[in-house]
């Protein structure tokens, strides 16, 4: 059994934050980290903003796998966390059993399936690993027809990489309007409208999956069967809090730690997608970078805080490219005026070349700014930022 003065559980960007965090507060303590997957970490967002023919996961990694040895870090791939013993500072897997000094639980979250019939069928996929998305490009080859289950951020992106790759393809959104936890309703309809290389479906209720021997059509309640060879489920992920709630550590819809990233446990820190501060977690790759870069200076001694990170939302796709960041006017309890602009440009840098018109849409409360939406041409979003958040950001 080897001890490691520092244990890392995962291998996503919130456990790789921690091991730089630790590793430049302390050049000499062993560190390792624990991951599932058979590479080191990549970024995950780009699993759908990058055309799925191309995509390559060694061209997206966050450190090279020399960075790893040359940092005296033992990144352990393909290794199962299966117990978390916080009383014996023991850690078992499916590989071998390990001790610590200070532990920083780093597991992310897993994709919500919701309990579809037809779920099972060959064709169906989710999407949050490198390995989900060889299995959706296998899927694709043998598809004409594809549904999207979900109508977020990831469902969206996922839409044009899928419609880009030549399949027809259909979002279907549960919600009234199209990102509901994201946009206020007439921001989201503006979006919609400017979406045409697929089709999407608002306020749906999704009854199953059909087919024999694969997936061939997705059942929707009060319409006919939309045909599908390939259905993909976007519907949102969920902490992986399992053996956390084995070993007895405080959860909610997260492991629950404090501004310094502790867990209700001794030496045991929390971060990323897995964690919840102050009842709270936007799930966002900002969010994770920072609570592993304060999970990881604590567990070395620090005392460093967490005070929130950057939770504004971006999307650059083939036809439009989007801001929008601060309190959209979902707040009942509040009182907001609403403001908008259409702008047009003839020429001049654009963030994305397609839109050459910006739309706009800001929220004020009490005669200050509190939110933008930004639709089109974003070569004012860092003047608007700005004036949101002042010059600090």
């Amino acid at each position: 059994m080897k001890r490691y003065d520092y244990l890392i559980l995962g291998g996503g960007i919130a456990a790789l934050s921690a091991a730089e965090a630790i590793r430049a507060a302390d050049s000499t303590g062993t560190v390792a980290m624990l991951s599932e997957e058979s590479r080191p970490p990549y970024v995950r967002p780009l699993l759908t903003k990058l055309p799925m023919a191309h995509y390559r996961v060694e061209n997206t990694l966050c450190r090279s796998a020399q960075w790893y040895p040359d940092n005296n870090i033992d990144l352990l791939l393909e290794t199962r966390v299966t117990d978390l013993v916080p009383g014996e500072k023991l850690v078992r897997t499916d590989r071998g059993d390990y001790t610590y000094g200070k532990c920083v639980y780093a597991l992310g979250a897993v994709n919500f399936i919701p309990p579809f019939p037809g779920k099972e069928l060959p064709g169906v996929c989710d999407l949050r690993s490198y390995t989900d998305l060889n299995a959706l490009r296998r899927s694709a080859v043998a598809a004409r027809d594809a549904v999207v289950i979900g109508g977020g951020v990831i469902g969206l992106e996922a839409a044009y990489v899928l419609a880009e790759h030549g399949l027809k393809v259909t979002v279907l959104e549960t919600a009234p309007y199209l990102m509901p936890r994201l946009l206020d309703r007439t921001s989201s309809e503006y979006l919609r409208s400017r979406m045409t290389r697929f089709e999407t479906l608002t306020d749906v209720r999704v009854q199953g999956i059909l087919g024999r021997d694969r997936a061939e059509a997705v059942a929707v309640e009060g319409r006919e069967p939309i045909p599908a060879q390939l259905v993909l489920i976007s519907c949102g992920v969920r902490a992986n809090t399992a053996i956390a709630q084995q070993a007895g550590l405080a959860v909610e819809r997260g492991v629950v730690v404090d501004e310094y990233m502790r867990t209700s446990a001794e030496d045991i820190y929390a971060c990323g997608n897995c964690a919840v501060c102050g009842g709270f977690s936007t799930g966002l790759w900002a969010e994770a970078v920072q609570q592993g870069r304060v999970a990881g200076a604590n567990a070395a001694g620090g005392r460093e805080l967490y005070t929130g990170s950057d939770s504004s939302l971006m999307m650059c796709c083939s036809e439009f490219a989007l801001y929008s960041d601060g309190d959209l006017g979902m707040d009942k309890a509040k009182t907001y005026t609403r403001t908008e602009r259409e702008l047009r440009w003839a020429d001049g840098y654009r963030v994305n070349p397609a839109p050459r018109t910006l739309y706009e849409r800001d929220y004020y409360v009490d005669g200050k700014l509190v939110g933008v939406f930004m639709l089109g041409d974003l070569r004012a979003m860092h003047r608007r930022r700005r004036a949101l958040f002042g010059a600090e950001k």
